[in-house]
């Protein structure tokens, strides 16, 4: 590990100590009688605090991430200087189009990353306050303390724009269909790994029988655990058929700096939303249409991430359905009244997300200074 990786590492730790700020003021007790399940920080403050975020990402040095940003650095060039035309990308055509039209205006790859994560970050809270325009903040908070948000906004950072605008077209879907489709569109053309959540949530849409789709999810589950890598073969064939060779590497690859193996440790991060799902729909009855539909969608998206849980940057496919998590996780808490003193669990929820991510972001700091 090198100092610029350090200091990256160190950059966005500070942004996820000072979220801490933001979960003393969720302790406060709120007034049930007036229907208030939870007292949010200032909107203002979360501003300053995603503001803060888009900077840790925009400005990471290329040479400390090593590999997908410094490849975005000179695609970005390429493209500006002229050197490569944004028209022949055979697919991701939006993305290369995206950088065509910021190089008009600058030929700055920093210009290039800041606008790309404010496009990321801003259309996380816009999606957001269109789903909970009153609580939003909280699923804010959990989407900045979850694993992959920094990544996503960085070396994965196409990825994470992509996400970002399916996310807004998922706040639309209810109320403007076409909107949504729009967007799930442009979408899936900066990214087609959106294909995956897409799919998903367009299969939660007409099959809404959620013990159905999670019996499905265990069956995935155990067809992983008894074939082992020979999911992922088969389905390095399937990407290899639809000439994605950047997936078919994914599958079949080896990084001697990435753990690879069953990941039980994403595994348990992924299951505890379908737990806490089910939970909510079966035990305490919350059958809120919009929410049946989200969680069905990441149950069947992070179904397919089993498949792949062995492969090379397997949380770069769990992440196709982290993304709804902090909805599946805080929705239903921020809809109704379901436990007596709902915001310590509100906040124990955001803390022990934030802990887990701490110990990874971490884990390279103590590298550093012990090696």
């Amino acid at each position: 590990m090198n100092l610029l990786s350090w200091i990256v590492d160190l950059r966005q730790l500070l942004v996820l100590l000072f979220g801490v700020c933001f979960l003393v003021s969720l302790l406060r007790m709120p007034n049930y009688e007036r229907n208030q399940l939870v007292v949010c920080p200032p909107s203002a403050a979360i501003f300053l605090w995603l503001v803060a975020a888009i900077l840790a990402i925009a400005l990471t040095p290329e040479e400390a991430l090593r590999g997908d940003k410094l490849n975005y650095t000179n695609i970005f060039y390429a493209i500006a200087y002229g050197l490569s035309d944004w028209k022949d990308a055979s697919r991701d055509v939006l993305f290369y189009g995206w950088i065509r039209l910021v190089s008009l205006f600058s030929t700055n790859p920093t210009i290039f990353f800041l606008l790309t994560a404010t496009v990321y970050v801003g259309g996380i809270a816009i999606a957001l306050m269109r789903i909970e325009r009153r609580y939003w903040t909280v699923m804010m908070i959990a989407t900045v303390f979850g694993i992959g948000f920094f990544a996503n906004g960085d070396n994965i950072l196409r990825a994470g724009m992509a996400y970002s605008i399916l996310l807004v077209g998922v706040s639309f879907f209810p109320t403007q269909k076409i909107v949504a489709i729009l967007l799930a569109a442009v979408a899936f053309n900066i990214h087609n790994s959106m294909i995956i959540p897409i799919s998903a949530l367009v299969i939660s849409c007409f099959y809404k029988n959620t013990k159905i789709i999670f019996a499905g999810w265990l069956i995935l589950l155990a067809i992983s655990i008894v074939f082992g890598n020979t999911t992922q073969t088969v389905l390095a064939r399937f990407f290899e058929d639809a000439e994605d060779q950047r997936l078919t590497s994914y599958a079949l690859g080896q990084h001697s700096d990435y753990k690879q193996g069953f990941r039980i440790d994403f595994l348990i991060y992924s299951f505890v939303p379908i737990a806490l799902g089910l939970y909510y729909r079966f035990q305490k009855h919350f059958n809120d249409s919009f929410y049946v539909w989200v969680f069905n969608a990441y149950i069947v998206a992070n179904g397919f991430w089993l498949l792949m849980i062995r492969a090379m940057f397997t949380d770069r496919f769990a992440y196709l359905s982290w993304g709804l998590m902090p909805i599946v996780l805080f929705y239903p808490l921020l809809k109704s009244r379901i436990w007596a003193n709902q915001h310590f669990y509100i906040f124990g929820g955001l803390f022990l997300i934030l802990l887990l991510t701490l110990i990874l972001a971490s884990r390279s700091l103590f590298e550093f200074l012990y090696q």
